[in-house]
């Protein structure tokens, strides 16, 4: 999945973390699923589908569907072309993002408070230090109806 060269192989899988900054926040994702970190050098835009999937880019000779997880977050809209590959199964699909901070091991996780309206992607939170790092779950983007018509959607546009 992800080059080796940014995977640690004598820390278990399960730990390690992809953390990288939208704006002036801090995210992390399991490395599990992520096969790269890419450059979005052409984004053709989408017509159909959740405002969050701002378009479609080529790698290696493949479409994948680009989402904005700043516009998932309520955040500002990013004008980065850096994005991360992340396998869904039999889906491929590229979350935009600001800048990579590195592959990070965080044994300990604090799952989110209960209680808090949160969205359903946000897994959880890491202590680093001063800094607090959210840790977002890309296998809940998109929702089920989404993954089923995502393939119809790319087509379309």
């Amino acid at each position: 999945m992800i080059s080796h060269e940014l995977r640690n192989n004598s820390v278990p899988l399960e730990d390690q973390y992809l953390k990288f900054r939208l704006g002036d926040g801090l995210y992390a994702v399991g490395i599990a699923g992520v096969e790269k970190v890419i450059r979005i050098k052409e984004l053709k835009r989408v017509f159909k589908g959740p405002k969050y999937l701002i378009g479609k880019t080529m790698v290696a000779g493949e479409q994948i569907p680009v989402f904005s997880l700043n516009q998932l977050l309520g955040l500002e809209r990013l004008s980065s072309n850096l994005a991360i590959l992340f396998r869904h199964n039999q889906i491929k699909i590229a979350y935009q993002i600001d800048k990579v901070e590195g592959v990070c091991r965080y044994p300990e996780v604090t799952s989110t408070p209960k209680g808090l309206r949160l969205p359903r992607f946000l897994a959880g939170l890491i202590a680093d230090g001063e800094n607090i790092i959210q840790l977002i779950d890309l296998r809940r983007i998109p929702g089920s109806r989404l993954k089923k018509n995502l393939k119809k959607i790319m087509e379309e546009s």
